[in-house]
């Protein structure tokens, strides 16, 4: 993401975030909270190279949650960029921009939630209590929460 970006700012600012993923038709959901941190340099690129390439080209285009006059602004920097780092197939063809970044979240709660049709959903989540990863249940404790 833009590291200029109205979300790149807001964590700057407040290294917080809350996720949730919902699949509605299974009646499932996955709530996460926690710290953001943000990503080393090094792992930042790695990614970025995994990215097609008009992503990448995107990436210098877009100066992210900024105001812009028409489509076609973004249309002529797009070309620009594309003949400035043409797609020749290489994961290295258009460079990082300086301003591209990424955040993480460090999960402090992780709850799993599933739904019933009498509304008695299933809540199971588990809190931080030391440090660790989400595979060290050492770091973790488990609770049900009324629905």
């Amino acid at each position: 993401t833009s590291l200029d970006s109205a979300k790149g700012r807001e964590f700057a600012a407040r290294p917080v975030a809350a996720l949730t993923l919902t699949w509605p038709a299974m009646f499932r959901a996955i709530r996460m909270r926690g710290s953001i941190e943000e990503i080393a340099r090094e792992e930042i690129e790695a990614y970025f190279r995994t990215r097609p390439w008009g992503s990448r080209i995107s990436a210098w285009t877009s100066e992210q949650s900024a105001p812009v006059a028409s489509r076609a602004v973004l249309e002529e920097r797009y070309a620009e960029f594309a003949a400035r780092w043409p797609d020749t197939g290489s994961p290295t063809d258009v460079p990082v921009p300086p301003r591209w970044g990424g955040f993480r979240i460090v999960p402090d709660e992780v709850e799993f939630w599933a739904g019933r049709s009498n509304r008695l959903h299933d809540r199971l989540v588990f809190s931080r209590v030391s440090p660790g990863g989400l595979d060290d249940p050492a770091a973790w404790s488990r609770a049900r929460r009324q629905p």
